[in-house]
């Protein structure tokens, strides 16, 4: 079959089969040989370098979505079976007259273990974070509202524990709020 030339008016004639065929073809000169775009087109049968580096990189989308889409089928067939495991062996690891107690825990444990891989909840978490330079009375009044609470803290925990008296409390935070201002 021949391919009219570029801007000869080609009809979208739809041939599933013959594309695919030089799609693949492209595709596996693009990952198996070192060939520049031109070779791979004039090789696999397209009318430009362009044409082909599309018809390449639309058959990686269309492969990279199929791979996906088999990782989602696993990761359910795995949730299913983790899922079942648990439902099983769980009654057994609460029932303590059941000798396989201790194993059926151990069991449930580790599939609880895989599941949460599974659903990604160990995975990092993003966290974004900006600094800013403040002017040092800024700093100062910050420090002061920060002791002023730990005070307030103390004191209610002192009071509430009954273990010292907020004079004591005071005290101690004085002691240390002086030290603090000793240092700087």
């Amino acid at each position: 079959m021949t391919i009219p030339k570029r801007g000869a008016g080609r009809a979208r004639a739809t041939r599933p089969p013959v594309v695919a065929d030089r799609r693949a073809r492209a595709t596996a000169l693009y990952l198996n040989e070192a060939m520049t775009w031109d070779q791979i087109a004039a090789e696999s049968g397209y009318a430009s370098r362009g044409a082909a580096r599309d018809a390449v990189m639309k058959e990686l989308a269309a492969r990279s979505e199929q791979h996906a889409e088999e990782i989602r089928h696993g990761r359910v067939r795995m949730i299913g079976m983790l899922t079942a495991l648990v439902n099983v062996w769980q009654p057994i690891a609460h029932d303590p007259s059941n000798p396989l107690a201790v194993k059926a825990a151990g069991i449930v444990t580790r599939a609880l273990h895989h599941l949460a891989q599974v659903w990604g909840a160990y995975a990092p978490a993003r966290v974004e974070m900006t600094a800013t330079v403040a002017p040092a009375a800024d700093l100062d009044a910050q420090r002061e509202r920060v002791l002023i609470s730990l005070m307030e803290q103390a004191q209610h925990s002192i009071t509430a524990a009954g273990e010292r008296t907020a004079s004591q409390a005071e005290s101690y935070l004085r002691t240390h709020q002086d030290r603090t201002n000793g240092e700087h």
